[in-house]
Order: structure tokens, then sequence, then C-alpha cells
């Protein structure tokens, strides 16, 4: 089995374009995230810059419940701590196209904004807030960006990252459900 290049930390440039946020949490949650973060950044004219950094929280010692220990804050952890069967493969591996970095700098050296980080899901699509109003580049967020005016104007460019399966590959696959009529239930 192949090292993952997670040891192998690869070095990140923050110019004046560059806006990236604190990931926090399970697959759910960064896919929000991340698709507000690549959205933004196509409307502006930025760079996106995605990974794990170095934070207060995510080096914070507390009780951690998965590991039922006291440890580092486990929803800063990659994957939000929820145990893989291989720790160290990343979103960068899984989806090449995104703009990732495989090593966890030190977010100390420029101050972020985590005002956004409680925002919550408000069971309409969450709390909007105007990036506009906040963002001045260079830039390092935190928050969950449930509501879907992150990202939802952008959605294709999302896809065209994330999605590697070719739709013909469903259709072929799925053909008998995607063809066939509504069955009366009775």
């Amino acid at each position: 089995m192949e090292e993952s290049p997670l040891l192998y930390p690869t070095e990140v440039t923050v110019d004046d374009k560059t806006v990236s946020l604190v990931l926090m949490g399970g697959l759910g949650n960064l896919m929000f995230q991340m698709s507000a973060l690549l959205s933004y950044c196509k409307d502006k004219d930025l760079k996106p810059l995605l990974g794990y950094w170095t934070t207060h929280q995510s080096e914070s010692s507390r009780w951690n419940q998965p590991f039922e220990r006291y440890g580092i804050n486990s929803h800063f952890m990659p994957w939000g701590g929820h145990k893989m069967k291989d720790p160290n493969i990343t979103l960068g591996e899984i989806y090449p196209k995104l703009p990732w970095f495989n090593s966890k700098p030190n977010a100390f050296d420029w101050w972020f904004d985590q005002d956004l980080a409680w925002d919550i899901d408000t069971g309409k699509g969450g709390v909007f807030t105007d990036l506009d109003e906040r963002v001045t580049p260079p830039y390092l967020m935190q928050g969950y960006f449930f509501n879907q005016k992150f990202w939802h104007h952008n959605r294709d460019l999302w896809i065209g990252l994330t999605f590697t399966i070719p739709i013909y590959s469903i259709k072929i696959q799925y053909q008998f459900i995607l063809d066939s009529e509504p069955k009366e239930i009775l």
C-alpha cells in the first residue's frame, strides 16, 4: 500500500487573492463549506485554498467522545474525527480537481473570522450572511454555510470538481429505474 501524501506536507502559499476556511465536521458539513468557498472565489475571481489548518480549536485538549480520551477536538480533524478504513486519505485524493493542500499549516500566522462558525441550520437552509461585507483577502473564515445562497448558483462548478463518475454510467446502471413509470401503491 502506498503511503499517503499527508506524510509529505505541501507548501502553502497565501497571497492577496487567497481565501480559505477552517474545515470542521463530517462529510456533509465539509461539502457545504467547500462549495461555499469555491462559489465565492469563482464569483470574485479569488484563489480558493482547501485543507486542514492548525488552530487553537484543532489543538485544544478536551474530552474526545469518539476516542473516549482527552485529546484534540475531533470536529476539526479530517473527516470530523470519524473513524476511516484509511485514515490518511484526504478529500484532495478523492477529488483531485479540488485546490487541496496536504499539510496542517499554522493559522495563527493570520487572523481568521470565526463569526460565521456559529450560524445554525434554521431548517430553511440556515442563516445567510453576505460575505462581501466580511471578506477582504487574504482571508480565512470558519462557518457552516448551510444556506443555498452561498453556493447554489455555482452548483455546476461543485459538480464538475467532485463528480467523477460519468453520467452515462449512472444512466446505464440505473436505466430500469429512470425509465420506469411510477407504480401506484394501494
